[in-house]
């Protein structure tokens, strides 16, 4: 669960990244 956690906080701050380059 944590890392699962952790994995989808990865992904979202690489979704921002994208959006906000």
């Amino acid at each position: 669960s944590w890392t699962r956690n952790s994995k989808l906080k990865e992904q979202a701050a690489k979704l921002v990244n994208l959006s906000y380059p």
